[in-house]
């Protein structure tokens, strides 16, 4: 299926858009919910590797979870 075929309304475009996504976001435990043209929404499961010295999320882990929602978005307006 190609996702260029689907309207951003049926539920399968989110599904593939989630599929979809790179290594990275994997590893990083990204995990896309809702996505249109217009937004992306996306979950992230905070673990401990995501914390720093002082126990609170990273800012380099909050920075790739929103470049990671960001390439998102660019890919399905491309």
């Amino acid at each position: 299926m190609n996702i260029a075929d689907l309207p951003p309304s049926d539920p399968k475009f989110t599904r593939l858009i989630h599929e979809m996504q790179p290594a990275f976001s994997q590893r990083l435990g990204s995990e896309v919910v809702y996505a249109t043209k217009d937004m992306v929404v996306a979950e992230l499961l905070i673990r401990p590797e995501h914390g720093n010295r002082n126990g609170v999320m990273h800012g380099g882990a909050i920075m790739a979870f929103a470049d990671d929602l960001g390439g998102a978005a660019t890919f399905i307006n491309l």
